[in-house]
């Protein structure tokens, strides 16, 4: 382990996860309660890049601090999201600020459509690709995201999503509309969309027709069920 003061010696990682002022806010009250920076070495690569500690290197700059550091030779920068998911998590968006810094071209592409939105974040998105059935999170947080060549077809199903809640929104005057937003509500309407005999026009008629059938479930299939009811009213091919 070494220290040192001159803090230019280090590189960030281009993809690490932003650097959060909350958190360095943390380590400095902390720091000023106890300073303990020696018992946590940053830890950083062959090339000085920090693998793991930003948040610690930032708080000792400010302080003026000696940081302490470890030079692993063998690190890489998948490393960087072991260590950093044993403090706090990343979040899916880290994930994707990751994957796009490597020039990803799936998780690019997927960046800018959701860019091109005005609603839908990340977990809306990959609820309405995955069903909610967890695959999808997994397969985004290990790099295997599948979106360029299904992009129109999402892109469809995403649009169509947006206009039902708009629907709801603007109509539903007296009644919560909040549980029609959540991620259960956009999971069901996900799953109905992607049926080969589902069509979209219909079930915005009669939607707008039976707006009083709308109420709150506990659970995706609730969801999907209530909506199956509407589609499936007085229709010659209903969905199973």
């Amino acid at each position: 382990m070494q220290r040192t003061t001159n803090y230019e010696i280090f590189k960030k990682q281009t993809t690490n996860r932003p650097i959060r002022k909350e958190n360095v806010d943390k380590i400095l009250s902390s720091i000023t309660n106890k300073n303990m920076l020696h018992l946590r070495p940053i830890i950083v690569n062959k090339d000085m890049e920090v693998i793991d500690g930003q948040h610690r290197l930032e708080a000792a700059k400010k302080l003026n601090l000696d940081l302490y550091y470890v030079v692993h030779e063998e690190s890489d920068d998948y490393d960087m999201i072991l260590l950093n998911n044993n403090q706090k998590r990343w979040t899916l968006y880290d994930y994707l600020n990751y994957y796009c810094e490597k020039g990803h071209p799936e998780y690019l592409s997927f960046k800018e459509f959701l860019s091109s939105t005005t609603w839908i974040d990340i977990t809306s998105c990959l609820t309405i690709i995955g069903k909610n059935n967890g695959l999808e999170w997994r397969k985004f947080k290990e790099g295997k995201l599948e979106f360029k060549k299904s992009y129109e077809v999402n892109a469809t199903k995403v649009m169509f999503i947006e206009e039902i809640i708009k629907v709801i929104k603007n109509t539903l005057v007296t009644r919560n509309k909040k549980p029609f937003s959540g991620t259960r509500f956009i999971a069901a309407l996900g799953f109905l969309c992607s049926q080969d005999e589902f069509d979209m026009d219909l079930f915005c008629k009669k939607l707008q027709g039976r707006l009083d059938c709308l109420h709150a479930c506990a659970t995706t299939e609730g969801y999907l069920q209530m909506l199956k009811g509407i589609y499936n009213y007085r229709n010659q091919n209903p969905i199973a």
